[in-house]
């Protein structure tokens, strides 16, 4: 009686077919001109932010991994700011506002799975107590963020997209003492 022993090159080449199969159908086409209205998405938020006082950052691709920098139509921008003339309420109006200018379709602490109801000042409100609690120092001590979502349908499809910002104190690479914001948006290909 013979002993068989398994073909092991052919094993692993159906595993490593089978394993570009499964990460091939989550791909994304990238689609050069979607991509273009997703970057100029956020040139339209900067702007209208900038006109509320909140800053504008660079605009980057969004990349989950460093591979996979081609394989979608998002981008994204984070922007730290901080003057001893802001307040966690100067901040909040401001993004509430920004959020009303932009039609929101949801606004939310972001550790809350349920939107809040659409009076402006319940929204700072709430926005208010959740930037208000920072424990610790440097990256680690952001608050807890408001964050609104949105859509804006173009020819070339639809581009979703998210607003948040967070308190921090004593971020990386700041002076002692120093409380700021993180101010971040991105793009995104679903709902």
């Amino acid at each position: 009686m013979a002993i068989s022993t398994p073909i092991v090159g052919f094993g692993r080449a159906v595993a490593l077919v089978g394993l570009a199969l499964t990460l091939s159908s989550c791909a994304v086409i990238p689609d050069p001109k979607l991509a273009e209205v997703h970057r100029n998405t956020l040139v339209e938020i900067q702007k209208e932010a900038s006109s509320l006082g909140l800053p504008s950052g660079s605009i980057d691709k969004s990349c989950a991994m460093p591979f996979d920098c081609s394989a979608n139509n998002a981008y994204q921008s984070t922007t730290y700011f901080a003057a001893e003339s802001l307040t966690d309420e100067t901040v909040c109006e401001a993004i509430v506002d920004l959020a009303h200018r932009l039609n929101y379709t949801s606004i939310r602490r972001d550790f809350e799975i349920e939107p809040l109801g659409s009076d402006a000042e319940s929204q700072i409100s709430e926005c208010v107590d959740a930037l208000s609690k920072n424990h610790g120092s440097g990256n680690s001590s952001q608050s807890e963020g408001f964050v609104f979502t949105a859509e804006k349908v173009f020819t070339e499809g639809t581009v979703y997209f998210a607003v948040q910002v967070n308190s921090v104190f004593e971020a990386e690479g700041t002076r002692e003492g120093e409380r700021g914001y993180y101010f971040l948006m991105s793009t995104r290909e679903y709902e």
